[in-house]
């Protein structure tokens, strides 16, 4: 069997047999601390008289007993060599997870351009910012002021903040208010900052955090 075509994305590997015509996509990695390597895994066909959708379940992908058990109910719904391709699949994806960043050497006396800021010195380009501290000490609310400076692209704003010059579309994840709690938080900001009207792009999130995401 041939070695597939590797495709990867910020969060997921795609894995495609052209001949066999199958994908298998892993996201939602996770490297354990025990030595578990666990994700997602879908596995879909093109092939003619075959239901396109083979399989999409968790995984192991160190665990030979797992790689077993998948390959029998692959096996039974589409006949291909599911134990290689599976070897495939688990070892790519463990070279992948594991080898990390590749190493730079860096000199002291390189040109470098400065940072770039979507709201200096908070949220510079590219790069992730964690407002951390305890409950009630108003992240979510610095997060939200900071969402509409980037909407509105406000230069004159009250903290004489430096914003980027136009405006960016954002999308305001909160993983414990609800809209109608954030509907009523833009509300106060909004008449408390005499402040124009705009939309905010926000979704509802299930995991303890809050955040901003930027394009």
């Amino acid at each position: 069997m041939r070695t597939p075509i590797i495709s990867t994305t910020a969060t997921s590997l795609k894995f495609e047999w052209e001949e066999e015509q199958l994908r298998i996509i892993v996201s939602r990695l996770h490297n354990h601390t025990d030595g578990r390597v666990t994700g997602e895994i879908d596995v879909k066909t093109t092939a003619p008289s075959v239901p396109p959708h083979l399989h999409r379940s968790s995984f192991n992908f160190v665990a030979a007993r797992s790689r077993k058990e998948l390959a029998t109910i692959l096996q039974n719904r589409y006949a291909l060599e599911w134990d290689v391709i599976l070897e495939q699949v688990c070892y790519h994806t463990l070279e992948h997870i594991r080898r990390g960043e590749p190493m730079e050497e860096l000199q002291a006396g390189d040109e470098v351009a400065p940072i770039e800021y979507l709201v200096k010195p908070f949220l510079p380009v590219g790069q992730p910012t964690i407002f951390f501290g305890e409950g009630g000490t108003a992240k979510s609310f610095i997060a939200l002021f900071l969402t509409i400076l980037i909407e509105l692209a406000w230069e004159e704003n009250p903290l004489s903040l430096e914003v980027k010059g136009s405006g960016a579309s954002t999308l305001y994840l909160d993983y414990e208010s609800d809209a109608q709690e954030l509907r009523y938080r833009v509300h106060c900001l909004k008449n408390g900052l005499e402040l124009p009207d705009f939309r905010l792009r926000f979704r509802r999130c299930y995991v303890a955090a809050c955040g901003i995401v930027h394009r």
